[in-house]
């Protein structure tokens, strides 16, 4: 008759795993290059998915922010780039601007600790990047 007190404990997990969802969106703005090799600080947990991901052999924090989860229409301004985000982690609409111009329109489900990396936008000596990681 064990049985039944390892279903409890697994039912009521079950039910709070939705508030077990984190409460935090980290956004990174970040230069890739090929001038040298290696990443700047702050860039530890994402360097090695970047490396992997992308064709460059440096990556440097160009500016950093988080914002709470859900997010309510909330903004973050990273550099000349405007970040805006709506919704839940399973569901998080991102719009990026820079100077007034859309630049980016997405929507993703960022899974606690995944990593969404877009943009690819240019700039001296290589492409800008931003970094969103749900934790």
């Amino acid at each position: 008759m064990r049985a039944r007190p390892v279903w409890a404990i697994l039912a009521a997990w079950l039910v709070a795993l939705p508030c077990l969802a984190g409460d935090q969106l980290s956004i990174r703005l970040v230069k890739a290059s090929n001038s040298d090799r290696g990443s700047s600080a702050g860039l530890q947990d994402v360097f090695a998915k970047l490396a992997k991901s992308l064709p460059y052999k440096h990556y440097s924090l160009v500016a950093s922010g988080s914002l709470r989860l859900p997010a309510k229409k909330a903004v973050q301004q990273l550099g000349e780039y405007t970040v805006r985000c709506d919704g839940k982690q399973s569901e998080l609409s991102i719009t990026v601007q820079r100077k007034g111009k859309q630049v980016l329109r997405k929507t993703a489900n960022l899974p606690d600790g995944t990593h969404l990396i877009v943009g690819g936008f240019p700039t001296a000596g290589g492409k800008l990047i931003l970094v969103f990681v749900a934790r």
